[in-house]
């Protein structure tokens, strides 16, 4: 599954879901999504073949560079709710007004910074199973396979609720 270019179902699909929420004026593709995203990942994560030729130190740049990337988002981001609010108080409430309008709930704005929160926790791993390859060589640990889970699954929620969150407050301000 994860040789072949199947990701492009996850690519057109993730666009379609984006056009469509934001077209339709909802919520639940941000649900279909994250369901989306969920079940590739986790396959990812588990699957054997998924690792071939990969080694626990690959494995933990694949994961330090979605943290990286995390950060990137988390920066421009808050930079956005950080003009929007240091600026006047009515430029607050009408920015609220305008999420809520654009029904956009306050929770949908902070879970990116959820997202990145999580991801973000330095907890200890093992990154090397004590158990060696068919060819040898170390095998990335189970730990690790879950941290590349939540840092990947983390990446593509936070990125999509701020490109849902901000394209919904924009399409609502075409009228």
């Amino acid at each position: 599954m994860f040789e072949k270019p199947w990701n492009l179902v996850v690519y057109g699909a993730s666009a379609v879901l984006l056009a469509a929420g934001v077209y339709y004026g909802t919520n639940l593709t941000l649900v279909a999504m994250a369901a989306m995203f969920f079940v590739w990942d986790l396959t990812f994560a588990i699957s054997q073949r998924a690792y071939t030729g990969r080694s626990p130190a690959g494995v933990l740049d694949v994961v330090t560079v979605g943290r990286e990337y995390l950060s990137w988002y988390m920066i421009f981001f808050g930079l956005f709710f950080g003009l929007v609010l240091s600026g006047k108080v009515g430029e607050r409430e009408n920015f609220i007004q305008l999420s809520i309008q654009a029904g956009i709930p306050l929770y949908l704005l902070l879970l990116p910074f959820v997202f990145v929160a999580v991801s973000g926790l330095f907890v200890p791993i093992q990154i090397q199973s004590s158990r060696l390859s068919a060819e040898g060589g170390p095998t990335v640990s189970p730990s690790l396979k879950a941290l590349l889970f939540v840092v990947t699954f983390s990446q593509k929620m936070a990125l999509m609720l701020m490109l849902h969150s901000i394209s919904r407050i924009v399409w609502s301000l075409r009228s």
